[in-house]
């Protein structure tokens, strides 16, 4: 391993094959430095006291001045006495290891990188899109206010399409944004004191005005207030991603039911709907961006709703775990901490 022969290193000092520094990237730098100055790189009493409970990375010097990067293990052993009489070193070499870690961060650097090339270019083809698709409202709901009386019913269908389908993309668009923005933590959170049961129900109030006549919305809780820390635009999201999310995919006439509980740590928020439900083999998928469930698919969507969810909860230093059942419907419990 050190290029030496059994003669050439018995009865002479360990440390000087041993030298304990940086392996990542500068060992055989250090490993030349030291043969070159002339200086051991370490003490014995040194090599004793760092290694003796556990193994430790060391820069190995070969014979021909090259390092090689080692794993040293050192323990003493004991005469009759109980005296101690000497040490057992292990010597691995620890390349293949060290050539892993600093492959892992080069691939954990570049995925960074895509990351953010990633972001950028969500970034500006949103900003691209958003521009025509406004003209694009814009002149329809111009023609359908003044030119309604020289349109008939058929005609009146196609400008609806047109609206909703552009809504329908501009929507897609704020979630592209918004997620790229959570991912790169370039969304600012603004916290402020508030009551999260006055919040809920005041925004169930204007939410159920929408649906009150397909869906049957019901909230229960026992607290007066639940005062915390939230960003009131990013929670207003996450109510209106997983409660529309249970109104897209359960039946007209279902029950939407949100609770608001709490507990020493944390309030929580309940969110339960009796819709079509994930498959049990899927639902690991379900935070993933793009993710939608194969029962779903009927339906429009981006797959990127509960994904952005989780960010905005990970963001509150909360946690989202999810419950469902095909075919029975899906619990989303959030938990935000008080403090």
């Amino acid at each position: 391993m050190f290029g030496y022969s059994a003669s050439e290193v018995t009865g002479k000092p360990a440390p000087r094959l041993f030298s304990q520094v940086d392996t990542t990237d500068s060992a055989d730098e250090s490993g030349h430095d030291n043969l070159e100055n002339g200086n051991p790189p370490c003490e014995i009493v040194d090599l004793l006291e760092k290694t003796q409970k556990s193994s430790e990375n060391w820069v190995g010097i070969r014979n021909d001045g090259t390092a090689l990067p080692v794993k040293l293990t050192v323990s003493t052993f004991k005469d009759e006495t109980g005296s101690e009489a000497g040490m057992i070193a292990i010597v691995a070499d620890n390349t293949a290891d060290e050539e892993y870690a600093h492959s892992l961060r080069i691939s954990i650097e570049k995925e960074k990188e895509l990351n953010e090339l990633k972001s950028k270019i969500v970034r500006l083809t949103s900003h691209e899109f958003k521009t025509p698709l406004a003209s694009i409202l814009m002149a329809s709901e111009t023609l359908q206010q003044y030119g309604m009386k020289h349109v008939d019913d058929k005609f009146s269908k196609y400008f609806d399409r047109i609206n909703k389908n552009v809504q329908f993309m501009k929507d897609m668009i704020d979630k592209f944004l918004n997620l790229s923005k959570l991912e790169s933590g370039h969304l600012p959170v603004q916290l402020s004191r508030t009551d999260l049961v006055r919040f809920t129900r005041n925004w169930l109030d204007d939410y159920q005005e929408k649906h009150k006549n397909t869906h049957t919305f019901l909230f229960q809780t026992a607290c007066d207030q639940c005062l915390i820390q939230v960003d009131p635009y990013l929670m207003e999201q996450v109510l209106n991603i997983v409660v529309s999310n249970g109104i897209k995919y359960s039946r007209e006439g279902s029950t939407l039911k949100i609770e608001i509980d709490t507990s020493v740590e944390s309030a929580n928020i309940t969110i339960t709907d009796e819709g079509i439900g994930i498959p049990a083999e899927e639902q690991k998928n379900i935070f993933t961006s793009f993710f939608r469930a194969s029962n779903a698919r009927k339906a429009a969507g981006t797959g990127l709703g509960l994904a952005m969810v989780k960010q905005i909860v990970e963001l509150h230093g909360g946690k989202i775990t999810i419950t469902s059942e095909e075919n029975k419907g899906t619990q989303v419990l959030v938990k935000l901490p008080k403090n």
